[in-house]
């Protein structure tokens, strides 16, 4: 018997969680930096328009301001989670969202190469004392040459990351942060490899996990959304990565039939709320 999820009915059926983006296969002799740009490089193609139907999916879930923290991981390597964190971010930026992509993957950091900054410093260091400084953010953020998209590498130095985001200074972090960016996108690494993941959706308003179709099986993949759920993290849906071109219009259509793309589910209290932050000093609800 085959286990493996192929498509977003198996997903929906199997793991109870709704396909909030399609995105098809790019061919195999591109790099992954290109892939990881491939919004930016082919606008036009079928690749970019999944991702503004993913877009429009976080923008139509967040029209309160509810959405504005976004983890994305999967359950190992392989998957695509840095590409589909890479390109969300951008596409989120095209639509004139200020975002923040923030690489939370510490032991494989790769944003800062997508988008040639540099990681001498990062996340790493906001984290460190213990006691988070707004006054060191603008020293570790980058800009990028996509318009209204800025980058937070990892960090240079070795470090317990569990220890590093159990602290106090992740919340808070990620509470300033919302009160200066309209979405703020976070790649972090395998959910099954490392507890990283888990530790930081629970400070998160919604997780997206990345899957590629015909590579998981079920009883993982539900075992994975489960641990991220123990831990208080609002898995939003999932993002089924490197489609086959003739699975993505079939999977996509029986369960959006005519209504578009199917929203992220809010989550049931938003990061500012939870942290007790008034609606005053939250930014106003960016249009979609």
């Amino acid at each position: 018997l085959d286990t493996r999820l192929k498509s977003a009915t198996e997903v929906e059926q199997h793991i109870g969680l709704q396909a909030v983006g399609i995105i098809p296969a790019m061919p195999l002799n591109q790099s992954p930096i290109s892939r990881a740009l491939g919004v930016l490089k082919e606008p036009e193609s079928a690749f970019a328009t999944a991702y503004r139907s993913l877009r429009n999916a976080v923008l139509v879930g967040g029209t309160t301001s509810r959405v504005k923290t976004i983890l994305v991981t999967s359950p190992i390597r392989g998957d695509g989670r840095t590409t589909v964190s890479s390109n969300l971010a951008i596409s989120l930026a095209l639509a004139g969202q200020k975002v923040l992509l923030i690489d939370a993957d510490l032991r494989a950091p790769a944003q800062d190469c997508i988008f040639d900054i540099e990681n001498n410093r990062g996340l790493i260091d906001l984290l460190t004392p213990q006691v988070f400084d707004p006054a060191g953010v603008d020293a570790v953020v980058h800009g990028t040459f996509v318009p209204n998209l800025h980058v937070l590498p990892s960090g240079a130095r070795e470090i317990d990351a569990p220890e590093l985001f159990n602290g106090k200074a992740l919340t808070d972090l990620l509470n300033y942060l919302c009160n200066h960016y309209d979405r703020i996108i976070i790649d972090t690494p395998p959910s099954r490899a490392h507890t990283d993941a888990r530790i930081v959706a629970a400070s998160c308003d919604v997780t997206l996990l990345v899957l590629r179709p015909g590579k998981h099986d079920r009883n993982m993949v539900a075992r994975t959304r489960m641990d991220l759920s123990n831990v208080g993290a609002h898995v939003g849906g999932v993002v089924l990565n490197h489609t086959p071109a003739a699975a993505t219009v079939s999977s996509w259509t029986d369960i959006r039939p005519t209504t578009g793309p199917k929203p992220l589910p809010p989550a049931a209290v938003s990061r500012n709320e939870a942290m007790g932050v008034s609606q005053a000093a939250q930014l106003s609800p960016p249009v979609a």
